[in-house]
């Protein structure tokens, strides 16, 4: 088991190491198709790496008593994973009984220890009574390949686990996809868990019965039909109206304000996470097929939605700021966020100081302010659309 262990470190060490090379070899500047391209390989690497964890587990526990099907949701789905992202994935199972149940939460056990002894799981990660409650935090364990975290409050969850209280994602396709909308009682899951519905609408197949993956892709487009209020249905809600505030809230650089010369920029949350969920939202909006996001761009022009400069400079933003986060997580090896805009202006020369801040340089941050601004004005003409 040990030796297991050890092996499973080192096949992610490998693939860290690869894509370290080619983000060198793409330069400062890498295109659209450049860096798409790249996170593919990344996106295909995470999920060979993950079918060895799931087939290592079984080998353990034994064969499976039912058919089933693991999805990957988030960055995994959107074929933007990082070689440090957290993994997020549910089971869909064919015969929906406890004893079923029960193995697969087992085997999901399984694939948890695996991926602890990763060495890469911050405490507060895994939600342990007494910790939370010390408020202990974890500055030791490098964030990087983890379970998606249970600690993050009114979060999503997105493990087979759940959030342990209100859902579980094992189970059958119908049952699963009974969380985009109304639970038994006819209670909105929206109103229970804000940020669930939204998060599993996207996802992708990872391994076992396809079939169970096309069922559950069936069951939410019927539940995305049923009626809501105000003459809406259920998917004009969720893309034009829930969390729309708080998400836009939530993406301001604040690259021309002056009280915030000189901060750090954190490349997920003020250059990455709106654009995507903007996107979500249009695509959920327009029934676009595609789930990654390069993928949803070109087929929201084929249907006349953008135009074709619409269309390549959503790309241009879109690749900027995933070739930034990758950039970003793979000089601290680690999920950090942080970008220093002044080291290299300055002429800050300590090694030291330069290995642990991200330096972003000058004419990175220019370019980064005309696509900024671009995007900004693009957004706005999108929001019409939303």
């Amino acid at each position: 088991m040990r030796k297991q262990f050890e092996a499973n470190r080192q096949v992610l060490k490998k693939l860290r190491e690869e894509i370290e090379k080619k983000i060198q070899a793409l330069g400062s500047n890498p295109s659209s198709e450049e860096v798409r391209d790249l996170y593919k390989e990344i996106t295909q690497g995470m999920k060979d790496f993950f079918k060895i964890l799931v087939e290592q587990s079984i080998d353990t526990l034994g064969a499976a008593p039912c058919e089933y099907a693991m999805i990957g949701f988030g960055s995994l789905a959107r074929e933007e994973m990082t070689p440090y992202s957290d993994l997020e994935f549910g089971i869909l199972i064919q015969g929906d009984s406890e004893d079923n149940r029960e193995y697969f939460k087992r085997l999901t056990n399984l694939i948890h220890l695996r991926v602890i002894n990763l060495g890469e799981t911050i405490l507060p990660a895994l939600n342990i009574p007494c910790i939370i409650k010390a408020g202990f935090f974890d500055s030791v364990t490098p964030r990087g390949f983890a379970f998606d975290g249970e600690g993050a409050k009114g979060k999503g969850c997105k493990t087979p686990f759940g959030n342990r209280q209100t859902f579980k994602l094992i189970q059958a396709p119908e049952k699963m996809a009974q969380y985009i909308a109304q639970d038994e009682q006819g209670k909105w899951w929206h109103d229970k868990e804000p940020h669930l519905p939204m998060e599993l609408l996207n996802f992708t197949h990872l391994l076992g019965n396809s079939e169970l993956t096309a069922q559950y892709k069936q069951k939410i487009q019927e539940k995305l039909n049923t009626p809501y209020q105000q003459c809406r249905n259920l998917r004009q809600y969720l893309a034009k109206v829930h969390l729309v505030k708080e998400d836009m809230a939530s993406f301001d650089p604040g690259m021309g304000h002056l009280e915030k010369q000189g901060m750090l920029f954190k490349v997920k949350n003020d250059l990455y996470r709106f654009p995507h969920l903007a996107m979500d939202r249009l695509a959920l909006l327009k029934k676009i097929v595609a789930s990654d996001t390069f993928g949803r761009i070109e087929q929201l022009y084929k249907q006349g939605i953008i135009t074709d400069s619409a269309a390549e400079k959503l790309k241009d933003w879109m690749s900027t700021a995933l070739f930034m986060r990758l950039k970003t997580y793979s000089h601290y090896e680690a999920q950090k966020e942080m970008m220093n805009p002044l080291i290299i202006p300055f002429g800050f020369d300590d090694p030291d100081l330069i290995k642990k801040q991200f330096a972003l340089e000058s004419h990175a941050l220019e370019d980064l302010k005309k696509k900024f601004i671009a995007f900004s004005f693009l957004f706005i003409k999108l929001s019409t659309n939303i």
